[in-house]
């Protein structure tokens, strides 16, 4: 929380981010009844807060990402900064990029708003944009590489879309479940695999594409899943513990997967495979 600021003795506004590390955030904080609520829903991130000593004025610094997209390769020891190369894509920021069969997809800001991109042989398409909507981590390419699946949160929630990418057709999955994070796909396919409020706690879940009911992967904290290119295993981000999370895993079919003990900063939960490894 940052930047705490009365504007009168009933209502506090303030500075934070969410619980998947993105903003900080605009939110407004009811003192007497300790209700706060997300007053900001654009893709500007908050910096700083103040007002003037009556509240009648509020003045906000505001930061505006153009991240861009850049190749590394893998080598067997650290990477330097002159292997890096910066991968030209023709629209104003990009980031969460996520391979396809053939081609590169990307999230940018577009508007108000977020949009997904289609890179390939060149050329730009945009699959999806919504005005005050912004994609939650990145979207997620299913085994046979025709669908789409990805998180976004808007004023009214945040929920997880199947986006069929010949058609450009998108459907919600369900309007009645609260997720969190970014999805994955199951290994057959025909599920998405993402964090769901149970009690408070986001839990992974099996949510299938046929409006079936959701089953439970996970029992316990989860959230942001990625599944390993053979499908036998899933990785996730545990609770934060102070400033960092673990990374954890499980089967396919739930079992615990021991992983090293491997702890992140909070914000970084961005997590991919290599191929074949």
């Amino acid at each position: 929380v940052l930047y705490p600021v009365f504007l009168d003795s009933r209502t506090l506004l303030y500075l934070a981010t969410t619980d998947d590390g993105s903003g900080p955030w605009l939110y407004t904080l009811h003192v007497q009844s300790l209700n706060s609520r997300r007053i900001s829903f654009g893709v500007e991130q908050y910096a700083s807060l103040s007002a003037s000593a009556d509240g009648a004025r509020l003045v906000a610094t505001v930061e505006h990402s153009k991240a861009s997209l850049w190749r590394v390769p893998i080598k067997d020891d650290i990477a330097k900064e002159t292997d890096a190369e910066r991968v030209d894509i023709p629209t104003v920021g990009a980031f969460s990029p996520r391979l396809g069969q053939d081609y590169l997809l990307y999230v940018s800001a577009a508007n108000d708003g977020h949009a997904i991109w289609k890179f390939a042989n060149g050329t730009v398409t945009e699959l999806w944009s919504a005005p005050q909507t912004r994609v939650v981590g990145g979207p997620a390419v299913s085994p046979d590489g025709k669908l789409l699946a990805f998180t976004a949160e808007d004023d009214g929630g945040t929920r997880v879309y199947v986006l069929d990418i010949a058609r450009r057709h998108v459907r919600a999955l369900s309007e009645s479940l609260e997720v969190r994070g970014a999805p994955a796909w199951s290994r057959d396919g025909r599920s998405i695999i993402v964090a769901v409020n149970e009690s408070g706690e986001p839990r992974l879940f099996n949510v299938p594409l046929d409006s079936g009911a959701p089953t439970p992967l996970v029992n316990g904290y989860s959230v942001n899943p990625m599944r390993s290119p053979d499908g036998e295993i899933i990785v996730y981000a545990d609770a934060d513990a102070g400033p960092e999370f673990a990374l954890k895993a499980v089967t396919a079919s739930g079992a615990d997967y021991k992983l090293p003990d491997i702890r992140l900063p909070r914000g970084t939960r961005r997590v991919s495979w290599i191929p074949s490894r």
